[in-house]
């Protein structure tokens, strides 16, 4: 256990390295919860969940998680594709999936491990596990305060009952992730889940006390500075120019981009649209082409970054009139809360797991119909008064005050638990 403890309580945090360099949501996730841990003074021991038992990290691997996990998001931030060019030849492969493939057990690196010793959860006040579907490697009988839970495709995919018209998740990885979910769920006590598209799901598909189970937004706002004085999220929209819309992570079948360019593409015949999209392909590089060109061909001016910033999409935030967002299935849906944060109205859905998110009612669709986008653009493109700019950043930080944050489920839920943990550890002694 660290020296570092004091009087606010210690805490162990379960991560896997490797992966929170590969994904940048969970990487967020994780960042979230340990920054809102260490905003409560506990202090926080890193462990990652190993075959031969819970080990905590090295000291060098454990300031190395920490730079992962507040680094901002690089990129070239070079335009990879605009219309009216050739198609350029993919100089890196396509992102992963968003619903991964293979295997589900990523593995640290052994010398993540080297000189450090075994942790063991009931020493602290406070433990966490990160790592849902690693949970069949945890060590048996090994009880753990809170685990964080992700979105649940994976575990609706091993059930067979997720069917968005397109393969979402390979049927090797999604068992090993229901496994270790089945184990992680038997050793944890609450469950946080990052929506209650999540909790819902959990709740279906694992017999357990939902009592456990409590919903905690990992959205930090602050990592979104104040709007700019100038810019189109602030203003109204001109209705004498292109209708401008951002699609973030858009090129992936699960994120509805079949949809956009039905609707889009409609629109795009009958007045000037601007689309800029944000984020590499999560689908065949042939099918992305295909999405683009079809919105080109149809009369949309289209900017592909490929390999964007955190910085240059917070620009982009900033400049477009609305976030499109038509998600068939989303665990949360960070996008909309980034734009609404920024002042950007999004078009999306609340059935897709994003319920509650959308606070403008006039953008929010009724299912994920190309038409049902297609009522929503219009509404854009007709310049109708909007919640927008700096009134709609004050209605999603006080959504986000509620569903999350410093004072929000999984704080409160800490709290309580830290001096009901010294009470038993003291009536023991």
């Amino acid at each position: 256990m660290t020296d570092a403890a004091g009087d606010a309580g210690t805490a162990l945090l379960v991560v896997e390295p490797a992966f929170l360099e590969r994904h940048v949501g969970v990487r967020r996730v994780v960042a979230h919860h340990l920054g809102l841990l260490e905003g409560l003074g506990l202090a926080v021991d890193l462990a990652v969940a190993w075959p031969e038992g819970l080990r905590l990290l090295a000291p060098g691997a454990v300031a190395h998680a920490r730079r992962v996990l507040h680094a901002r998001r690089g990129g070239t931030d070079e335009v990879h594709w605009r219309s009216g060019e050739p198609w350029p030849r993919p100089a890196t492969p396509p992102a992963p999936s968003s619903v991964a493939s293979g295997s589900a057990r990523h593995g640290s690196t052994a010398g993540a491990l080297a000189g450090a010793g075994a942790a063991r959860p009931e020493r602290y006040d406070v433990s966490v596990v990160t790592v849902p579907w690693l949970g069949d490697v945890l060590p048996p009988g090994a009880r753990f305060t809170h685990g964080v839970a992700y979105d649940a495709i994976p575990n609706l995919a091993a059930a067979r009952v997720l069917d968005l018209g397109v393969p979402v998740v390979d049927p090797h990885f999604a068992g090993e992730h229901h496994r270790g979910y089945e184990a992680y769920l038997r050793q944890v006590g609450t469950v946080v889940c990052i929506s209650a598209r999540t909790r819902d799901d959990l709740a279906w598909l694992y017999p357990f006390d939902e009592d456990r189970l409590l919903v905690d937004v990992p959205f930090d706002p602050a990592t979104f500075p104040a709007i700019p004085a100038t810019g189109r999220a602030v203003a109204a929209r001109d209705v004498d120019g292109p209708l401008r819309l951002l699609l973030v992570n858009a090129l992936d079948a699960r994120k509805g981009i079949s949809t956009v360019v039905d609707a889009v593409a409609g629109l795009a015949a009958e007045r000037p649209v601007a689309v800029t999209v944000v984020g590499a392909e999560r689908m065949p590089p042939d099918d992305a082409r295909r999405a683009l060109t079809a919105l080109a061909d149809a009369g949309a001016d289209v900017v592909w970054y490929r390999d964007a910033s955190d910085a240059l999409l917070q620009a982009q935030y900033a400049c477009h009139d609305a976030l499109l967002f038509p998600s068939r299935y989303e665990g949360l849906g960070l996008p909309i809360l980034e734009a609404q944060v920024c002042g950007l109205p999004v078009v999306a859905g609340g059935w897709s797991g994003s319920a509650g998110l959308c606070l403008e009612p006039a953008l929010e669709l009724s299912d994920g119909s190309a038409s049902a986008v297609r009522r929503a653009l219009d509404v854009l493109a007709s310049g109708a008064p909007l919640l927008r700019g700096t009134a709609l950043r004050a209605a999603t930080l006080a959504l986000v005050d509620r569903i999350g944050g410093p004072d929000g489920p999984f704080v409160r839920s800490v709290r309580a638990t830290v001096p009901q943990r010294r009470r038993s550890a003291s009536s023991a002694v």
